[in-house]
């Protein structure tokens, strides 16, 4: 569509937004609009259902309510833009820059999103279900309540990100990079979490239920009040002992935690009685410890081989 066409039509929308009789709705759907500079624009509530937007620059446009059903969307410039609410459902984003876009209460579920730029985003109440995230980088993203169940994001950046009360059953993040991200009272029963980073992730009160977290880096994460049944990869002991204990799988170790330390089964070993002042050798306190881990260390060992299973 040529620029004056166009122009036009937003400019009879915008009358129609402002409920001028003059004015009418645009519909731009199917339409082709690839490379388009619709920077800043105006496009609340439009018609964008399978159009063509590849390579488009939409930056800080204001898309609210818009219909972006199955459009094509690839390698776009959205950053900044405003989507609330937008239904962009089976859109193809991929590569997308949408970084520090508004994307609250958005519906994606189906979209294509792999390797698309989504850091600083704010996802919250969003729709992803079933969507493709692989290798997309959504660090510092607020995904608060989001739904992702059944979600690929395998390889992707979440580096403190918050997913806390998301729903991510049965999504598949192996290999993601899950770093000091909150998944404080999130459902990840099912989840793949196979070669996850968590490193210090909150946990708290999430429901773990048949997670597979076998190989994935579990050091300092909070796992207060988190359901653990049916995990694999990880033993939790709760009420055993004064702080956290647990054991996990992580680069052909098997680590245990215990309080503020988290070694290797052999360095344990090497070295258990670390802090005799706080733990002396002979106090119930010490005694309790070791017998936690010695529980710990023989689950590891008896099902090594079956947590190493992808």
């Amino acid at each position: 569509m040529d620029k004056i066409k166009l122009q036009q039509i937003l400019n009879s929308h915008e009358l129609w937004l402002k409920a001028n009789t003059e004015g009418m709705r645009a519909d731009l759907s199917g339409i082709d609009l690839s490379e388009a500079d619709l920077g800043e624009a105006d496009l609340r509530k439009v018609d964008l259902s399978e159009a063509d937007l590849h390579g488009a620059n939409l930056r800080r446009a204001d898309l609210r309510w818009a219909d972006l059903r199955e459009a094509d969307l690839r390698e776009a410039d959205l950053r900044g833009a405003n989507l609330y609410g937008t239904d962009l459902s089976e859109a193809d984003l991929s590569g997308a820059n949408l970084h520090e876009a508004d994307l609250s209460e958005v519906d994606l579920s189906g979209a294509d999103l792999r390797r698309a730029d989504l850091r600083g985003t704010d996802l919250r109440r969003a729709n992803l279900r079933e969507a493709d995230l692989r290798e997309a980088d959504l660090r510092g993203a607020n995904l608060r309540g989001a739904d992702l169940s059944e979600a690929d994001l395998s390889g992707a950046n979440l580096h403190e990100a918050d997913l806390s009360e998301v729903d991510l059953s049965g999504a598949n993040l192996r290999g993601a990079d899950l770093r000091e991200t909150d998944l404080s009272e999130t459902n990840l029963r099912r989840a793949n979490l196979y070669g996850a980073d968590l490193c210090e992730a909150n946990l708290r009160r999430a429901d773990l239920n048949g997670a597979n977290l076998s190989r994935a880096n579990l050091s300092r994460i909070d796992l207060r009040g988190a359901n653990l049944n049916g995990a694999t990869g990880i033993i939790h002991v709760e009420s055993q002992y004064t702080y956290q204990s647990y054991g996990y799988y992580f680069q052909e170790s098997l680590r245990v935690r215990l309080g503020c330390y988290d070694r290797t089964v052999e360095e344990w070993d090497a070295n258990f009685w670390n802090n005799t002042d706080e733990f002396p050798v002979n106090s119930p306190k010490g005694q309790n410890r070791r017998m936690v881990y010695e529980f710990i260390k023989t689950w590891l060992l008896a099902n090594k081989e079956q947590n190493n299973s992808k």
